[in-house]
């Protein structure tokens, strides 16, 4: 779903349908639309699909932060955030809040 949803996202900003770094009414108006045609449980609510949004983005923003910090790296097999044990029990000193992810 996440898959289609981003792929969804990608189409609206390649087609300029977007305001800054917000998508247009229109954008999120197709999209749930487009959504709730292969995903039946959607309930036409876009407000879904923004809060999956904004769940992806903050996603991002924890992955990106990672993979700028030394001995951190992306596992394209695996399609996660590897590094050895030591590097991950030093950040979660620093960041005990990501032991819950």
């Amino acid at each position: 779903m996440d898959h289609y949803f981003l792929d969804l996202m990608l189409e609206k900003i390649r087609a300029g349908q977007r305001n800054e770094k917000l998508l247009t009414k229109i954008a999120w108006a197709d999209m749930t639309k487009k959504m709730n045609e292969k995903y039946k449980n959607m309930n036409d609510d876009k407000e879904i699909l923004k809060n999956r949004h904004k769940k992806l983005r903050n996603i991002y923003t924890i992955l990106k932060a990672l993979l700028d910090q030394s001995g951190f790296e992306w596992d394209d097999e695996k399609h996660m955030v590897i590094a050895d044990s030591y590097i991950w029990d030093e950040y979660l000193k620093e960041h005990p809040e990501a032991k819950t992810m």
